[in-house]
C-alpha cells in the first residue's frame, strides 16, 4: 500500500470490503450522480471511496489470502505476506474489456461490409 495514504483512510477502505452485519450490504459499485461527474466533483473522493465489497471478492478470486488486512495498517508495508500479495496485485495486467470487444466488433463489421479502405473509412466516419 503506498505510504502517502493515510491510516484513517486504509481502515476506511477495509471496512468498505467487510459486509455490514445485520445492515444493509456495501453499495455494489460507486455511485456518482450526474452533476458530480459534470462539475468532476469525484476527483476529490477521497480514496476509499473506490474500495466496495466486489474489491474484496477480487481477492478472493485472485486467491489472495486477506487475512493480513485485519492487522493494523501501520504494520502492513513491514508485513512479509502483505509485501508478498502486493506484489500480485501490482503485476496483475488490466483490460478494459468492454472498449476492446467494441473495437473487435467494429471491425469485423466493417470488414465483412466492405474490403475498400475508403468505404470503411466512410462507414466509420462520425457525422455532427
Amino acid at each position: 500500500m503506498d505510504p502517502s495514504v493515510p491510516e484513517d483512510v486504509k481502515r476506511r477502505m477495509v471496512r468498505n470490503m467487510e459486509p455490514k452485519e445485520g445492515g444493509e450490504e456495501p453499495l455494489k459499485r460507486l455511485e456518482i450522480s450526474v452533476d458530480q461527474w459534470k462539475q468532476n466533483d469525484f476527483l476529490s473522493f477521497s480514496l476509499d471511496k473506490f474500495v466496495l465489497k466486489s474489491s474484496f471478492k477480487t481477492l478472493r478470486l485472485l486467491n489472495i489470502p486477506s487475512d493480513c488486512l485485519q492487522e493494523n495498517s501501520s504494520g502492513w508495508n513491514q508485513n512479509e505476506e502483505f509485501i508478498a500479495r502486493m506484489n500480485i496485485v501490482k503485476h496483475l495486467q488490466v483490460v478494459n474489456d468492454l472498449a476492446e470487444r467494441g473495437v473487435k466488433l467494429m471491425s469485423d463489421f466493417t470488414d465483412t461490409a466492405t474490403k475498400d479502405e475508403n468505404q470503411k473509412q466512410f462507414i466509420l466516419q462520425v457525422g455532427p
